[in-house]
């Protein structure tokens, strides 16, 4: 399968490398893995960020559930010599909101990116990533540029009983994803319900 990701722009690019510049001068930060790269930085695998709440995974039919998500950042992961150090996220709507991370989804991004460009039976798609934070989840979102539908790829850690790194039809983790919001909502409607003596 082909992969397209996104074309960033050049200030972003800029403004992600001046703001790594002055990190890199913290000490707490040069003893750390994403202190050990020059810049510029070597940025790679571009793609959006879109995040789905709670409500609306209740709310809507698993078919319809990604039409709700929206896109909250472009993401990008810096790569060294040896690999994924950390990724950067830069807030889509004005540019500004810059952050870094170095944490196990990094690299779980770009190995799920090499997995899927490997697979014979995908048609080409657009590389995103999926965030559901209310369920810890984050998954890598293939969305497909020749009418085949969305393919969806939990990243790990991610929350049981779904299937870290499994292939699943958009729909398919969806429902799963819908079902876990319910539990979760209930869950949290009874906290509150008990907080009032309810």
């Amino acid at each position: 399968m082909a992969l397209r990701t996104i074309d960033p722009d050049p200030a972003l690019v800029a403004a992600i490398n001046a703001a790594l510049s002055s990190l890199l001068r913290l000490p707490e930060i040069r003893r750390r893995r994403l202190g050990r790269i020059g810049v510029p930085a070597a940025l790679s695998l571009p793609h959006n960020v879109y995040s789905l709440e709670l409500d609306r995974l209740v709310d809507s039919a698993p078919e319809h559930a990604l039409e709700s998500a929206e896109p909250v950042a472009q993401r990008f992961l810096v790569v060294d010599a040896t690999g994924v150090v950390a990724s950067v996220e830069i807030a889509a709507a004005n540019g500004t909101g810059l952050s870094f991370t170095e944490g196990p989804y990094d690299e779980e991004t770009a190995r799920m990116i090499g997995a899927a460009e490997a697979r014979v039976d995908l048609g080409d798609a657009e590389v995103r990533v999926l965030r559901v934070s209310a369920l810890h989840l984050m998954a890598l979102w293939l969305h497909a540029l020749d009418g085949q539908g969305d393919v969806l790829v939990p990243m790990n850690p991610a929350p049981l009983p779904v299937e870290p790194r499994n292939f699943y039809p958009a729909e398919e983790l969806l429902a799963i994803l819908s079902e876990l919001a319910r539990e979760r909502r209930q869950a949290d409607s009874r906290g509150s319900q008990a907080d009032f003596g309810g």
